[in-house]
């Protein structure tokens, strides 16, 4: 009971100090610091105490990114559907009339966030040779349009693995499950499977609390990226 009175009061402590964490961080932290977590911290010594905060909070925020993403077929389709487009209308550009050896001087601005707009020059598919126009570097759209089927390429090759196939019976719980019991392993040498139960219980304020068992068969069929060794 010491230590889980300890841990409460050092999360409720860092809450109090800290009122604008991220919303996430901040539901992680609320959510450890209840009774419903409390018997968690019996698993961990004191100096662990934020090791095990910050695992949480990882798995937590990785399991609202996963639950967000479209289904695996839809994003390959989605981004390649991009990456196609992209590479076609640069050539249709390439192909067409449109001016080239142009630039359009502070045609555009783009927005930054809490700094003054900034103007951008752009041009179709060459530019000018002397290189630098007016007060910037112009942009050609076709050049843009071939960085941008790269880097979506690039995003596209580095999607992360998902923890689960198919979101059916509270996805967010068997994925944060999953991914929480990898980040344990790692850090703790142990999966800490009980205290899982208790965490995942009060982090999704689950009406039918999380046990043992519960916790092994959402970790059951788990991919093997997420069985830490």
């Amino acid at each position: 009971m010491q230590k889980q009175k300890a841990a409460a009061e050092h999360i409720r402590q860092r809450l109090s100090d800290n009122p604008r964490l991220p919303a996430a961080t901040r539901h992680v932290l609320e959510t450890l610091a209840t009774e419903a977590a409390a018997p968690a911290w019996d698993f961990f010594e004191e100096p662990e105490l934020w090791r095990v905060v910050d695992r949480v909070r990882q798995a937590y925020e990785q399991t609202l990114a996963e639950i967000a993403r479209p289904s695996k077929t839809h994003e390959s389709d989605d981004l390649t559907a991009i990456i196609k487009k992209a590479r076609d209308l640069q050539s249709a550009i390439k192909r067409s009339s449109l001016p080239g050896r142009t630039a359009y001087l502070d045609r555009y601005e783009l927005q930054a966030e809490d700094m003054p707009d900034v103007p951008i020059d752009v041009g179709w598919h060459t530019l000018p040779a002397v290189g630098r126009v007016g007060f910037g570097y112009p942009l050609a759209i076709c050049e843009v349009l071939g960085w941008a089927a790269e880097l979506a390429q690039e995003h596209l090759d580095s999607l992360p693995v998902r923890s689960l196939d198919k979101k059916k019976g509270k996805p967010e719980v068997t994925a944060f499950v999953r991914l929480l019991a990898w980040h344990f392993k790692r850090e703790f040498k142990k999966e800490h499977r009980t205290a899982i139960a208790h965490i995942a219980t009060a982090v999704f304020d689950l009406s039918d609390p999380l046990d043992v068992k519960g916790v092994d068969g959402r970790l059951k069929d788990r991919k093997r990226p997420f069985v830490a060794t």
